[in-house]
C-alpha cells in the first residue's frame, strides 16, 4: 500500500463511525501514517462491524464528486474554485477541468483523483465559459466535452473569430449538429465558420 500510494496516491478514505473508531481502512490509515501523508476520511453514525462487512461488499468505486468533497475539506482551493466554476457555469465534469487547466489533458483523471489538480487560469475560463454559453439558445449541444475542446482549439487558431463564428451560427442555426469526436466538431466548426465566405480560415489541423 505505501508503494502504491508513492507511486500513484488515489486518496482512498477511510470510513469512521461517532467515536472516530475506525471501521474500514485500518491499513490504508497505517500507511498513511507511516508515510506522513494526510489522511481523508468519512465520518459515518452508528456503523459497526456488520455494517461494514455488507458495505464493503456492494460499495463501489468513489466518482469525481467525492473527490472534490474531500479535498475541499483538506483545504484545497483549486477544488473548491473548481466546484464554484461547475456550479456557476452548470458545466460537466470533462470540460470544466479543460477550462481550469488551462486545455491540458495529460493524465488528468489521475491528476485530478490525486489531489493535482491546479487551476491555471480562473479569468480566462471565466471568459471561455460565458463566450461559450452565448451558444446555449442556437444550439443544444454546446455542452458536449467534445464541441468544448474543439471550440477550444479553434480560439488558439489565427484569424478565428468568436463573435464572427457566433454570428455565423445565428444566421445559419441548423448547420451545427452533434458529432461523436473532436474531429468531428473541428470539420463542423470550420464549415460554419467559413460559410460563404471568400476567404476561408484553415482550423482543423495541428491539434
Amino acid at each position: 500500500l505505501m508503494k502504491a500510494m508513492q507511486e500513484n496516491d488515489l486518496f482512498t478514505p477511510i470510513l469512521v463511525n461517532q467515536d472516530f473508531e475506525v471501521v474500514d481502512g485500518q491499513h490504508r490509515l497505517e500507511a498513511r501514517k507511516r508515510l506522513g501523508l494526510p489522511v481523508p476520511y468519512y465520518w459515518t453514525d452508528g456503523l459497526g462491524l456488520a455494517e461494514v462487512q455488507k458495505l464493503n461488499s456492494t460499495q463501489k468505486g468513489w466518482v469525481n464528486d467525492d473527490y472534490v468533497k474531500a479535498y475541499i475539506e483538506l483545504g484545497n482551493q483549486n477544488y473548491v474554485q473548481y466546484e464554484w466554476f461547475r456550479r456557476r457555469y452548470n458545466l460537466p465534469h470533462v470540460p470544466t477541468v479543460w477550462l481550469l487547466g488551462g486545455g491540458d489533458t495529460h493524465n488528468i483523471a489521475q491528476k485530478f483523483k490525486g489531489g493535482k489538480f491546479r487551476v491555471m487560469d480562473l479569468e480566462g475560463a471565466k471568459e471561455k465559459a460565458a463566450m461559450m454559453a452565448q451558444l446555449a439558445p442556437l444550439f443544444s449541444h454546446w455542452k458536449d466535452a467534445p464541441f468544448i475542446k474543439a471550440l477550444l482549439f479553434c480560439l488558439n487558431r489565427s484569424g478565428f473569430e468568436f463573435k464572427t463564428f457566433l454570428h455565423r451560427v445565428t444566421q445559419n442555426p441548423t448547420m451545427l449538429k452533434p458529432c461523436t469526436s473532436i474531429d468531428g466538431y473541428m470539420l463542423l466548426i470550420e464549415e460554419v465558420y467559413n460559410y460563404r465566405s471568400a476567404k476561408k480560415v484553415p482550423l482543423r489541423y495541428g491539434h
